[in-house]
């Protein structure tokens, strides 16, 4: 286990990842994210990791890429198993993100009907 990072610099990191986020800037507060996923544990390494799925997956419906989207989807909705509707100050982050409205809370728009692993 690593050593914990000093809440000063994760608390920054945290809402700059948030200003990225909601800038769309999806892949940068990835990158910001991993950095404080990398040395959080419990239910902040969890929330972490969703976060960063969830902000990759919009990435990848950014480029166009349903396989992407769909998988990381699936893959993100269960790292916040456990955390509270009103976590760190981020409420209803991971309430907004239900089934087929992975980009909607976001970014204005749901997955096409037609987008499935089979593409």
């Amino acid at each position: 286990m690593h050593d914990p990072m000093p809440p000063e610099l994760e608390r920054k990191l945290y809402h700059d990842g948030i200003r990225l986020f909601n800038e769309h800037e999806f892949f940068d507060a990835h990158e910001v994210w991993e950095d404080i996923w990398h040395m959080a544990y419990g239910l902040k390494h969890s929330y972490y990791q969703g976060m960063i799925q969830c902000a990759v997956a919009l990435e990848h419906y950014r480029r166009g890429n349903p396989r992407g989207v769909i998988s990381l989807h699936k893959s993100y909705q269960t790292k916040f198993t456990g955390v509270p509707e009103v976590f760190m100050i981020a409420q209803g982050f991971h309430s907004a993100l239900g089934p087929a409205t992975v980009t909607r809370a976001f970014c204005g728009a749901s997955i096409p009907p037609d987008w499935s692993y089979s593409r």
